[in-house]
């Protein structure tokens, strides 16, 4: 039996994967220009702090920060498990892992 907050909380967590992701992306993107710059002799502390700052907090935030709506791993948990319990032969099957 499938329950539809189960389907909600599923693709809710899909959409923080992928958000995740690009944040990272565009984490490493701006640290890729930032390091350019410092190549190209642009040394600036004020832009240097501001840069180290924002690549360290994005890193920080991307697994779920305040910009998005976080589904913790134990409610992802909650569903497998929910649905392995109410399937007999995944029963069995994980208490055969067990042991």
């Amino acid at each position: 039996m499938i329950y539809e907050k189960d389907i909600d909380l599923y693709l809710k967590a899909k959409r923080q994967s992928k958000v995740r992701r690009y944040f990272l992306i565009l984490c490493i993107l701006m640290l890729v220009i930032w390091i350019s710059l410092r190549f190209l002799g642009i040394n600036n502390t004020p832009l240097d702090i501001t840069a180290v700052s924002i690549f360290i907090a994005g890193l920080a935030n991307a697994d779920g920060g305040s910009f998005i709506s976080f589904v913790p791993k134990s409610k992802l948990i909650e569903i497998i498990e929910r649905q392995i319990n109410s399937d007999p032969e995944a029963i069995k099957y994980v208490a055969s892992k067990n042991t």
